[in-house]
């Protein structure tokens, strides 16, 4: 991992182009730009380490990260998979806290730290910021509810179906797309599965005619039969 050389109009550049500050005042992102800076990181270097502190508030440019926490098996427990204009860092900034987590670069990727004591600044002096922040937190905490709830359906093919549940736009269509974001082995243990039987469960509904796959792009095709599948109590979108 290096850090790459760029001027402060190549990181206000940089910093203009991420969605993460397009709500960001003039004044709030030239003090962003003053701590701020740009990473090169190889694919498969540990960026964060469970248990130590943060020190930088973190979002990727471009790449993809690994976030799990490491079992006594010698395993990992996928926890979350990022891709660009995706954050992390926030929770463990404002509470002060020791990450959970270990973070790994999935790809070669790209990306922008902000010192931890100025971008905890800028969002307590900002009554939107702090809102902002709030509803990020919220939508986070809800992702993780909902992989958990589908982590507790009964069958295989029950989590499956409520996974590709979760990217349905609204309850009447029909066709939609599923981003299979990272490795299906890392999809696959964020609902309590191994790579193989999840690989399975997609060939079984692709058989079905409910799904289609090509590569790393996956659509459902028949979102009424994929629901036949659904426990009543799956979880809501």
């Amino acid at each position: 991992m290096h850090r790459i050389s760029a001027t402060p109009d190549q990181l206000q550049e940089t910093i203009g182009r991420l969605t993460y500050f397009h709500d960001w005042t003039a004044a709030q992102l030239h003090n962003i730009v003053a701590d701020a800076h740009i990473l090169a990181v190889p694919k498969h270097h540990l960026l964060i380490q469970k248990g130590k502190p943060l020190e930088h508030l973190y979002i990727l440019i471009s790449g993809e990260f690994r976030f799990f926490i490491p079992v006594t098996s010698g395993d990992e427990r996928v926890v979350g998979i990022l891709g660009p204009g995706s954050s992390f860092g926030e929770a463990c900034l404002e509470l002060g806290i020791a990450c959970p987590y270990s973070g790994i670069a999935a790809q070669s990727s790209h990306l922008l730290a902000i010192g931890a004591k100025t971008f905890l600044q800028e969002v307590h002096a900002s009554r939107h910021l702090l809102h902002k922040t709030l509803t990020l937190f919220a939508q986070r905490l809800m992702g993780v509810m909902s992989d958990v709830e589908i982590s507790a359906q009964h069958t295989s093919l029950e989590r499956v179906a409520c996974y590709l549940s979760k990217f349905q736009p609204d309850p009447h269509t029909e066709d939609f797309s599923v981003p299979l974001t990272g490795r299906k082995k890392d999809i696959a243990a964020r609902i309590g599965l191994t790579a193989e039987t999840f690989s399975r469960i997609l060939a079984q509904l692709e058989q079905a005619e409910i799904i289609q796959s090509k590569g790393r792009e996956l659509r459902v095709i028949n979102a009424s039969k994929l629901g036949l599948f659904q426990p009543p109590d799956c979880v809501e979108k």
